[in-house]
């Protein structure tokens, strides 16, 4: 039920800048994800703030595997102010 309002929710992050090159870069990656849904938020955020998301994690003493989506900049606690005023 979250996939549809989740999806327009995405394509409204990444409307402004850029927006053709974002959008694109958010379908292709957002392919990569096991979740349709959260796969493309986090691929319109990472994109549209070049933010680095994804990657290996780890969960207890087991390593999870997971698609490296978004940019090429490593989040900081910087980035996680502007998500939240993108976000509101």
């Amino acid at each position: 039920l979250d996939l549809i309002p989740l999806r327009l929710f995405s394509l409204l992050i990444l409307i402004g800048d850029n927006i053709k090159y974002n959008l694109t870069q958010t379908l292709n990656q957002s392919r990569s994800w096991p979740l349709p849904g959260p796969g493309w938020l986090l691929c319109a955020v990472g994109n549209k703030l070049h933010l680095a998301l994804g990657g290996p994690a780890i969960y207890g003493q087991q390593k999870a595997v997971r698609a490296k989506i978004g940019g090429r900049i490593v989040p900081t606690s910087l980035h996680l102010a502007q998500l939240r005023q993108l976000l509101t």
